[in-house]
């Protein structure tokens, strides 16, 4: 009896110690998968491509690598008014940083909104609210604020003036 434990156990040592030294080359396949990316890609967030208020084609991407504000409002909210202005100020006052308005309404008020309002930055209208849902926006007013490494804030209440000017003054110095 002696014996065939010893034989056991000596099996059991050479079969195990051979199975973990045992090599398994990754094939080129697995190793492709499995390479870590270093540089920083596109954030998800801004893989879309849409149409502006005029009919231009506009891809989120374009805003990699550049600071931006993200401005999402209806036209229908009492507020719009207000923070239309507030925004359209800070886009005259800050040209070294991209605004785009995304409007979560039909186009037809959005371009009456547009033409009383006089905006002259990029506007998006996004009634699905598809772009607002990538940045987890449910409710307007709310803001993005993209900074150049794609850092990306989401904000989601009104701003006054003196916030929007700090995170203004942030965004352009990061």
């Amino acid at each position: 009896m002696k014996n065939i434990t010893t034989i056991a156990a000596t099996l059991t040592m050479t079969v195990g110690a051979n199975s973990c030294s045992r090599q398994h080359p990754l094939k080129d396949l697995d190793a492709q998968r499995s390479t870590v990316v270093t540089e920083p890609g596109i954030p998800w967030q801004l893989q879309f491509t849409v149409r502006t208020l005029d009919g231009t084609p506009f891809a989120g991407a374009s805003l990699y690598g550049r600071p931006a504000v993200l401005w999402f409002w209806a036209p229908d909210r009492p507020e719009a008014g207000k923070q239309a202005a507030l925004i359209q100020a800070s886009a005259a006052r800050n040209s070294d940083i991209t605004f785009v308005g995304i409007a979560c309404s039909r186009p037809r008020a959005v371009t009456e909104f547009d033409g009383q309002h006089q905006l002259t930055f990029t506007q998006i209208v996004d009634p699905a609210a598809t772009i607002a849902m990538r940045f987890g926006i449910a409710a307007q007013p709310a803001y993005v604020f993209i900074t150049v490494r794609a850092q990306i804030t989401t904000v989601k209440k009104p701003l006054g003036q003196r916030d929007l000017r700090t995170r203004l003054i942030r965004l352009a110095t990061d």
